[in-house]
């Protein structure tokens, strides 16, 4: 709460810089229409400090994953028309991922029957084999993109807090919960909630 405005019109002063909301005035509504305006996360004050380097590394994570994605898409786009090897090169600009074999052209097939879905859809693979990729590009291609799409790494939060980190809590819910902070279901409504580390 700002003098004359409320604290989330800064959102918009951005301009597609990453923004974490902090806030002593906590509230489902306000997480919700912050995270609409574009915040890529919400934290109610008084809160850990742990808590908010985990946030800020998180944002930073994801703002380099982008822009690496980015810097592929261009080196392919840049590939695609300085050799004309026909549909094949150019067959996934629009998913992001890089790979032009029969497995990856069936992935991409997938990837674009599923997308304009609103099913959950459990994506398996090894550790490092781009699982977050194709949750971004079928994020991307869905009715939801223009929603944020909220990545959760579900290994890093401890047994005990990860029903409070999905679906919220009231002030004085359990020990040290100090004030009610909006679930990470919630915060992704309209959008795209991503659990990483599942198994």
């Amino acid at each position: 709460r700002l003098p004359g405005a409320p604290g989330t019109e800064l959102i918009k002063l951005g301009e597609g810089k990453p923004v974490l909301i902090m806030t002593s005035y906590a509230s489902l509504r306000s997480a919700v229409d912050s995270m609409k305006m574009g915040a890529v996360d919400y934290i109610a004050k008084p809160f850990d400090h742990d808590e908010m380097l985990q946030a800020v590394s998180r944002i930073l994570r994801d703002r380099q994953t982008v822009k690496s994605l980015q810097d592929e898409r261009s080196a392919l786009a840049a590939k695609a028309s300085s050799t004309d090897k026909g549909p094949a090169q150019n067959h996934n600009g629009e998913i992001g991922i890089i790979g032009s074999c029969a497995p990856m052209l069936d992935l991409y097939s997938k990837i674009r029957k599923v997308a304009p879905t609103d099913s959950n859809v459990l994506v398996q693979g090894e550790s490092g084999t781009g699982k977050e990729l194709v949750a971004r590009a079928l994020h991307n291609l869905s009715r939801r993109a223009k929603a944020p799409m909220i990545s959760v790494n579900c290994a890093a939060i401890p047994e005990s807090l990860i029903e409070s980190e999905l679906f919220g809590h009231e002030k004085g819910a359990f020990t040290g919960a100090s004030a009610g902070r909006a679930g990470l279901v919630e915060a992704a409504d309209g959008g795209t909630l991503f659990l990483d580390e599942i198994g």
